[in-house]
């Protein structure tokens, strides 16, 4: 989170060959390992800094030589996921469960929520939610930047992805809440820190649907676009609302809805911006 808020590349990313960072054939094999898992997050984690800064040199200068460099990076990012039977495969070990939301402002979006039987699968769920938002938004902000990118990336499977996954972070809330009171603070804090951060992403997918519904006003039937800019409009709110809810808890400066969708842009390649984020 520090390299992207100083708008730098990660103090792990060695940039000698792209390709030698990832797999070679994107999706992990279905039987890949928890520690394999991990891997593969992080490999995106220490990259996506670098593609924040290329995204938004290349807003500032649209005919900026390092194009090729930008999309191939892109690619490797979006292409590159944990096994998506990852989550199946937790859920038949016990590992993971489902249970029903009794957070009110959550079971009103979504029934359910996610139970945990370690707070290292916790950890890797939010790591991998936080990249795929990250990315998608890049990729998104890539889109409309460049539009020959429309060649290599399919633009509504990439909303669909942001809003499944806007969508599916919401069965962490849960989590962050509800800690058990036989943790120590410190881990408490820590998985609170996370679903914040989980929450500040959802609202910039969110964030995202709202623009592009309202740039398409004149497209299509206006009663639909009207309830995608108010759906979005509400999901932004529950989202500011819920993370607002944590940072009382935390003893921590509230947000508003100008200041997050600042920081929304600015995960997405937009102009930096001092503010006052807490890394997990």
């Amino acid at each position: 989170m520090s390299a992207l808020l100083k708008g730098e590349n990660h103090d792990l990313d060695i940039t000698d060959c792209i390709h030698n960072q990832f797999p070679p054939h994107g999706l992990l094999a279905p039987d890949q390992s928890t520690q394999e898992a991990w891997q593969t997050m992080a490999r995106s984690y220490v990259t996506i800094p670098r593609l924040v800064r290329l995204v938004r040199e290349l807003q500032a200068s649209p005919k900026n030589e390092t194009e090729p460099e930008i999309v191939d990076l892109a690619q490797h990012l979006y292409d590159t996921t944990i096994d998506p039977n990852f989550l199946l495969e937790a859920s038949s070990l016990g590992q993971l469960w489902e249970v029903r939301a009794s957070l009110e402002e959550v079971a009103d979006v979504i029934p359910t929520s996610y139970g945990f039987k370690s707070r290292k699968l916790a950890s890797l769920l939010v790591m991998y939610w936080m990249s795929r938002l990250l990315i998608c938004g890049l990729v998104d902000k890539l889109l409309c930047t460049l539009p020959t990118t429309a060649q290599y990336f399919d633009a509504h499977a990439v909303e669909a992805e942001d809003v499944h996954l806007a969508t599916e972070v919401l069965k962490m809330v849960q989590y962050g809440f509800t800690l058990s009171p036989d943790v120590d603070s410190d881990t408490v804090r820590i998985g609170q820190l996370q679903v914040l951060s989980l929450l500040q992403l959802a609202f910039g997918s969110w964030h995202r649907v709202e623009k592009h519904a309202m740039a398409s006003m004149q497209e299509g039937s206006k009663e639909e676009t009207e309830s995608k800019i108010q759906s979005a409009s509400s999901m932004k709110q529950l989202c500011l609302d819920l993370g607002n809810k944590l940072m009382i808890g935390m003893h921590l400066p509230l947000m508003t809805m100008s200041s997050i969708e600042v920081v929304s842009e600015m995960f997405a390649g937009g102009p930096l911006v001092q503010c006052d984020l807490h890394e997990i």
